[in-house]
């Protein structure tokens, strides 16, 4: 196994105290199978603190940090020396595609095909009614899952899966084998179509032109607009 030892300045930190002795650790302590929560964890204040403090928005996931900023020499400046200015307005980041110009982000041609493939093998195997491993079926939803930045509604078309799946890796355990339910089949089916459509998501929400509210009324039905520069036009009629 490699050995992941701590820089020597770094391991003062790392002290503790049992039975009176003090202890440190030199190398991390359960190796590397949690290294990402920790980090995660360890960073998550420093970014609130830069996300407060400084104009930047940062997105990030695990060691991958993405720094976003109208102004290039004013994040070149904030941010820190051993960091990348990237140049372009089309950033590839956590196997998607981040248009700053226009602030949407899109999945990756190559990772919608892959998920595609795996899609229409779970929706084959669930119509032939064949066994699979609940793991397999849970790396398929964690895929799935990923995407949710991008469709929004994603979690709403992953519940029957990750109940079934759920339910079977309580009942007999994750290495075991299962049939998933056929009413999966219209969730796969949406996703299937989502990703075939490939409809890129907007980062910013984007103000409505204009907002039309209505509310019954004893002589019929009242009607408000509302326009996006604010000039308000009411008016009514009536059912007759």
């Amino acid at each position: 196994m490699p050995k992941w030892d701590f820089q020597a300045e770094s391991q003062l930190y790392l002290a503790f105290e049992f039975q009176n002795n003090q202890y440190t650790y030199r190398a991390m302590p359960f190796g590397t199978k949690h290294s990402s929560i920790y980090f995660a964890t360890a960073m998550e204040p420093i970014m609130q603190q830069i996300r407060m403090k400084l104009d930047i928005r940062i997105i990030n996931y695990v060691d991958g940090i993405l720094f976003i900023h109208q102004n290039k020499e004013y994040l070149k400046n904030m941010t820190l020396k051993n960091c990348q200015t990237e140049l372009n307005q089309t950033v590839i980041f956590l196997g998607c595609e981040w248009n700053l110009s226009n602030a949407t982000v899109e999945t990756k041609s190559k990772k919608q095909l892959l998920l595609i493939y795996d899609l229409f093998n779970m929706r084959r195997w669930i119509n032939t009614g064949t066994e699979i491993i609940v793991k397999q079926a849970a790396k398929l939803i964690a895929q799935q899952n990923y995407l949710r930045l991008q469709f929004q509604e994603a979690s709403l078309f992953l519940n029957t899966m990750d109940h079934q799946k759920a339910q079977s890796a309580r009942l007999r355990g994750w290495n075991t084998m299962m049939i998933m339910n056929k009413t999966a089949i219209p969730n796969l089916n949406w996703w299937i179509a989502r990703l075939r459509a490939s409809i890129p998501a907007q980062l910013i929400q984007i103000p409505p032109q204009m907002t039309m509210t209505t509310d019954a009324a004893p002589s019929g039905w009242g009607l408000n607009i509302r326009e996006r520069i604010g000039n308000n036009t009411n008016c009514s009629w009536n059912l007759e």
